[in-house]
């Protein structure tokens, strides 16, 4: 986005005082929420393959295959 690192780590560190350089940024920002969206992503994911499956028998078979 055209804005250097430390700028970025600052206005998160404004928010969370726990953040003061690139380390705990990763640490306390970037990991808890790629965490949280991988499991947003696999719930979706699931909850449309089991929706897919019953208006489709056949498509279970094909996924399950894999």
């Amino acid at each position: 986005m055209g804005m250097p690192l430390d700028s970025v780590v600052q206005m998160v560190g404004s928010v969370n005082p726990s953040i003061k350089d690139l380390t705990s940024f990763i640490a306390l920002a970037t990991i808890p929420f790629n965490l949280i969206k991988i499991a947003a992503n696999y719930l979706i994911g699931y909850f449309l393959m089991e929706r897919l499956a019953s208006v489709r028998p056949s498509f279970k078979f094909i996924y399950e295959a894999k």
